[in-house]
This record gives C-alpha cells, sequence and structure tokens, in this order.
C-alpha cells in the first residue's frame, strides 16, 4: 500500500515539476522509526528486510496497474511488435501516466 500511495504521489510530483523524491518520505519515516525500535530491542530482527521488498514490490506494480500501465509496459520492452501491434512513436514518459 505504501509503494503505492508512493507512485502516486511521484507522479503528481512529476507532473509540478517538484523533486520526486519528496514521494519517499513517508517510506522513509516509517524506516527511520523502525531503526529507532530496532535499537532498544536488542534482539534486533530481519522483518525491515520484508517491509523494503513490500514497498518495492507495490511501487513496481504500480506502474503495471495504473491506467495504460500494461500497454505501456509491453511497448517499452517490445512486446507490442510480438502482439501484432505497431511501436509506439516515442517512449513513454511520466507524463504519459497522469
Amino acid at each position: 500500500m505504501i509503494g503505492a500511495y508512493s507512485f502516486l504521489l511521484w507522479v503528481q510530483l512529476a507532473g509540478t515539476d517538484q523533486n520526486r523524491l519528496l514521494a519517499f518520505r513517508l517510506i522513509a519515516f516509517l524506516m527511520g522509526i523502525q531503526l529507532v525500535f530496532s535499537l532498544f530491542n536488542w534482539g534486533g530482527s530481519l522483518n525491515w528486510v520484508a517491509d523494503i521488498s513490500g514497498f518495492v514490490a507495490g511501487f513496481a506494480l504500480s506502474f503495471l496497474v495504473a491506467p495504460g500501465g500494461f500497454k505501456r509496459a509491453l511497448d517499452w520492452c517490445g512486446g507490442a511488435e510480438q502482439l501484432g501491434q505497431a511501436p509506439p512513436a516515442r517512449a513513454p514518459t511520466l507524463a504519459d501516466v497522469a
């Protein structure tokens, strides 16, 4: 969920010509809190690996489930030619997502 939310912020910030790294503030804040609490827990665990993996998976899947995202992904990797469709006239940009 946080990955998809970050994707939406990332697209919105790209559309307004702002720094897209601001979209990752929430995950950075949550991981920072988790780091602070893990410092007080002397046993420690690798739960943060699962959290980061879930974030990356959610962010990456958002490209596919965004409106027109699957077609853009096919165009980007050349799969549209294999399906009998014409190749794109230009490479997809973030403006296409918004």
